[in-house]
């Protein structure tokens, strides 16, 4: 079956979603999601679908520093490479999953950006090249 590329807001969500039940699903990336998952998933699938709407299709949808929400979680919860290893596989496994095409391969290319950069403001380094 072929598979189409990444076209809006509900294949971004349908994307997130199975994202997070990979995340959730792993022993290393669970414990991160805690607080998330306490608060309720919904509204955070809300935010992960505005920013990815935001990077794929550069709506302005979302508004928030991404930046600084990974600091305040390292703060509570030190993130190491590890972390940033397997999000970065698991997003990928799932976009290849569901979807194929142009968006597709820009949202894994902006995935691997966004992991480089944050784990080298909060690891140190930039290892997942």
């Amino acid at each position: 079956m072929e598979k189409k590329d990444i076209q809006n807001r509900n294949d971004i969500d349908q994307l997130m979603r199975q994202f997070y039940d990979k995340l959730l699903s792993d022993d290393d990336m669970a414990p991160i999601f805690e607080k998330v998952v306490a608060k309720g998933l919904e509204d955070h699938f809300d935010i992960l679908v505005d920013f990815w709407d935001n990077i794929l299709f550069f709506t302005g949808a979302y508004k928030n520093n991404a930046m600084a929400k990974h600091m305040e979680l390292n703060a509570w919860f030190p993130l190491k490479e590890i972390h940033f290893k397997k999000w970065l596989d698991f997003f990928n496994e799932s976009v290849m999953e569901l979807f194929e095409g142009e968006k597709a391969t820009l949202a894994m290319e902006r995935a691997q950006q966004i992991a480089i950069l944050m784990q080298m403001k909060i690891v140190g380094n930039d290892s997942l090249i």
